[in-house]
């Protein structure tokens, strides 16, 4: 009797065993290496919530040396934001320093003092300003600062004022500057030069940016805005606005209309009231009326005023027709006493 060959059976198996040790290799090693990962972040977190314990009480401790030291006193301190603290989450209220961990759990330590400031909006590594006025320590960043914390000025209408403040760049090292406006306003323009659009100051430097406010005729109130500086190092913004305000006041003449400026929506003509008044104490004559306009208002000739009474007011109609449809302007002056003037405006919307 021949026997059975069983050769390739051997192989087989053999080759299912293989197979099935791989696969219990592979297995063995992913579970290895997912605990290997659980353990490097475990240890991650342990060390950022170290380390934000540390800056938490070096804030603490620099605020109470500079509370027992007295009114204006200072301290510096280099602290680290760890990337994992959620800095929307993170805060120093009254006595309490607070830096919140990306699992939700805060940092908090407390001070013997009041203190008032923010964590910077990044991570990183920098140096905190803990400053005491007296009453509060005062929470600061010296990358660098202005001179003023805003700006005001008072202008009489189509006047013009020149303004500036001083930059300074705290930090240890050059920062390089960039500065926009954000002042958009029809009657009033803030002006800066171009040379002051980006710059360079080293350590300690300063510069003084100039610039100025130009109102027209008929701006009157308060115009307000920003100036945006940015100072950039080694690759990190920081951001600063100084607001600025000019206040456009009314600038009296002897002799004035009114209204002084009007917009009006009209639709083939349009019928306005004005009223001339003399601010001076003796009679003022009309020498001259004279009417400037765009093609397509026409006026419905000069007004029959030929003088205003010491302090007091004459009134007038104008009665507009129009000729062409959009935004016409126009305007009517007076002229007046050895060629002085008064001007109003007028804007008409015509469809």
């Amino acid at each position: 009797m021949k026997k059975v060959k069983r050769k390739n059976w051997s192989h087989g198996q053999t080759t299912i065993e293989l197979l099935l040790l791989l696969a219990f290799s592979m297995v063995a090693l992913a579970t290895i290496y997912s605990l290997y990962s659980d353990q490097l972040i475990l240890a991650q977190g342990s060390k950022d919530a170290s380390i934000a314990r540390s800056t938490v009480q070096k804030i603490v401790d620099a605020a109470n040396t500079a509370y027992l030291s007295g009114k204006d006193s200072e301290i510096k301190v280099f602290v680290e934001i760890p990337e994992s603290i959620d800095l929307s989450n993170s805060q120093i209220i009254g006595r309490s320093v607070i830096l919140q961990l990306e699992n939700g759990t805060d940092i908090i330590g407390s001070a013997d003092v009041e203190m008032v400031g923010t964590f910077k909006p990044l991570t990183g590594k920098y140096n905190i300003y803990l400053r005491y006025d007296g009453n509060v320590v005062r929470v600061e960043y010296r990358d660098f600062e202005f001179n003023k914390q805003g700006i005001s000025a008072f202008v009489s209408q189509g006047g013009d004022s020149l303004q500036s403040f001083t930059i300074r760049n705290n930090s240890d090292s050059a920062m390089n500057f960039f500065i926009d406006t954000n002042f958009s306003h029809s009657l009033v323009t803030l002006n800066i030069d171009s040379s002051n659009n980006n710059f360079t100051l080293n350590s300690g430097e300063l510069k003084t940016v100039d610039f100025n406010f130009e109102t027209d005729a008929t701006a009157y109130g308060n115009y307000a805005g920003t100036i945006n500086v940015i100072g950039e190092q080694n690759d990190i913004n920081t951001l600063k606005r100084l607001y600025v305000s000019v206040e456009s006041y009314l600038q009296i003449s002897d002799l004035m209309i009114y209204p002084r400026t009007i917009s009006e929506s009209v639709s083939g003509s349009h019928s306005q009231d004005y009223s001339i008044c003399n601010h001076s104490s003796t009679s003022i004559t009309i020498d001259d009326w004279i009417d400037l306009n765009d093609p397509g208002v026409n006026f419905g000739g000069d007004p029959s005023v030929s003088s205003v009474a010491s302090y007091d007011c004459e009134n007038f109609t104008i009665n507009f027709t129009f000729d062409q449809t959009g935004t016409l302007d126009a305007n009517l002056t007076a002229s007046y006493n050895d060629g002085n003037t008064y001007t109003t405006f007028m804007t008409f919307d015509v469809s």
